[in-house]
């Protein structure tokens, strides 16, 4: 992942404001994705995320929550693996777990 595909700054952490919450998690494994977002009449208007720490994984996070901000929650909760490799951008080899981590945040999504 290159460097200009980072957001500028950090998406860490929840929100002052949560409406959704979601996590996706590896089975036996301590790898995790979890994404808060704020939805107002159906659109996300931001969305933060925190996860395991490795590098790449903050880095699918950040692009992420870039990503999603501003689009349909209907939309956004359709969201699959390959469609997050495309908004978030190639990733090392052995490192793409990592949109599945995010693909499973999103169809984790509920309402807080």
């Amino acid at each position: 992942m290159t460097a200009d595909r980072v957001c500028p700054a950090p998406l860490w952490g929840p929100p002052s404001e949560t409406t959704h919450i979601g996590e996706g998690r590896l089975e036996g494994d301590g790898r995790y994705l979890r994404l808060w977002l704020v939805v107002q009449s159906g659109l996300v208007i931001e969305a933060r995320f925190q996860c395991h720490g490795c590098q790449v994984a903050i880095a699918v996070g950040q692009n992420l929550c870039a990503a999603l901000t501003g689009r349909e929650l209907a939309r956004v909760r359709t969201l699959e693996r390959n469609d997050i490799a495309i908004l978030v951008g190639p990733v090392p080899e052995g490192k793409e777990f990592n949109y599945e981590l995010a693909a499973k945040a999103l169809a984790a999504l509920k309402e807080t």
